[in-house]
């Protein structure tokens, strides 16, 4: 029984120190401090915009096939609510799903963002640039936005389906 908690105990110290890395890492990258924080505890408004600060849209959600509500970016908000998990980790929930109890952000394998239940809810590192707008990050991977649909929709995706886009977001 004893090895069993010497195990869970160094396991947890490894995932806290590899977390802690990765924070510092992308701190460096963008030359600023993890300490900024978003804005929680109440509804925001998500905003996408270009590297150069032009706006590219908000966040909304559309039902797709098979009752999946994807995120996209919209001249409306639906809004959301960023749970801090810790340091600078979040869960994003959005605001008025669709079907209940899916309003947390997960994304598909190809890196398209949807929502999910709570228990499957991703974990998503939020840095602040310094200049009012913040980058978000799934295991040092940006998320970014993907222009799909033949000029009708940019998704809001993360890995394969992320870089085509680069985006950088404004909590309001």
């Amino acid at each position: 029984m004893e090895k069993k908690v010497k195990k869970s105990r160094v396991k947890k110290v490894i995932t806290t120190l590899l977390l802690l890395s990765s924070l510092f890492g992308v701190s460096l990258y963008f030359g600023v401090t993890a300490q900024a924080a978003p804005p929680t505890g109440k509804k925001v408004k998500m905003s996408a915009y270009t590297m150069n600060g032009d706006f590219k849209g908000n966040f909304r959600k559309t039902l797709e096939v098979g009752n999946w509500e994807y995120a996209v970016l919209g001249t409306s908000s639906d809004g959301v609510y960023l749970d801090h998990e810790g340091l600078n980790i979040y869960t994003i929930r959005s605001v008025n799903p669709y079907t209940s109890g899916y309003d947390y952000w997960n994304f598909s394998t190809r890196g398209y963002i949807y929502l999910d239940t709570k228990s499957n809810a991703k974990r998503f590192v939020i840095v602040d640039k310094g200049d009012g707008y913040y980058k978000i990050f799934h295991n040092g991977i940006p998320i970014n936005t993907y222009f799909w649909g033949g000029g009708i929709l940019s998704y809001i995706s993360v890995g394969e389906a992320s870089g085509y886009d680069e985006t950088k977001w404004k909590f309001q």
